[in-house]
């Protein structure tokens, strides 16, 4: 459904209320397809790296 996705991955670590925290920012760029509208290849994509980000908690 993606093409010519790319994507920029940026992580801090931030010190919240005393607490240690990581601070992740993504961004990202799509083609969109021929039969999709930009709302729906942005809701899909913002959906698959929210998945992809909350496996990446410990």
């Amino acid at each position: 459904m993606l093409k010519d996705y790319s994507s920029t991955l940026i992580i801090h670590l931030e010190v919240i209320d005393g607490q240690l925290v990581t601070l992740v920012i993504e961004s990202f760029v799509v083609d969109i397809p021929e039969g999709n509208t930009k709302d729906e290849i942005c809701y899909f994509t913002e959906n698959l790296l929210k998945f992809n980000l909350r496996t990446l908690r410990v």
